[in-house]
């Protein structure tokens, strides 16, 4: 598996292009937010900076966010840029949540290593696509609602 191409991907699909019900989704260079239609719940999903322009955008995201009034998290990666981004956001006054980890199974080898008890489908079709998203809106509606 090309670990370099999964990530390449997950920031594209999961991070980057990411739209969910009730949040406006804005990309400027370098950046995506999600701004929630509820005071909670905003969100920085993904991010591309550097050591001369990532002090620069914290305040940007902050004055932003205090102008509607609105709490908003940070996603940080360990694989982002720059790599001391969590140490940055956390001198701007930001306080580290709990780790999160996504896992990444590699499905021509899964018969190997689990017994697998269900139907794994390519989703190529517009159905599809909705039940995808409708399970991710399900899941990004009640992992926001607990915050």
């Amino acid at each position: 598996m090309d670990k370099k191409a999964v990530l390449t991907q997950y920031n594209q699909f999961e991070r980057i292009n990411i739209n969910l019900t009730g949040y406006q989704r804005h990309q400027t260079m370098g950046l995506v937010r999600l701004v929630s239609d509820s005071p909670d719940g905003s969100l920085i999903s993904y991010f591309d900076l550097n050591d001369a322009n990532a002090n620069a955008a914290i305040d940007s995201e902050v004055d932003y966010f205090n102008s509607l009034q609105r709490s908003f998290e940070w996603k940080v990666y360990d694989f982002d840029s720059p790599s001391d981004m969590e140490k940055r956001l956390e001198k701007k006054g930001f306080v580290a949540d709990e780790p999160e980890s996504f896992m990444v199974l590699d499905l021509d080898t899964i018969d190997a290593h689990l017994p697998v008890s269900g139907r794994i489908v390519e989703v190529s079709d517009e159905e599809g696509i909705r039940d995808a998203i409708a399970v991710q809106e399900t899941v990004w509606k009640n992992d926001l609602s607990d915050h």
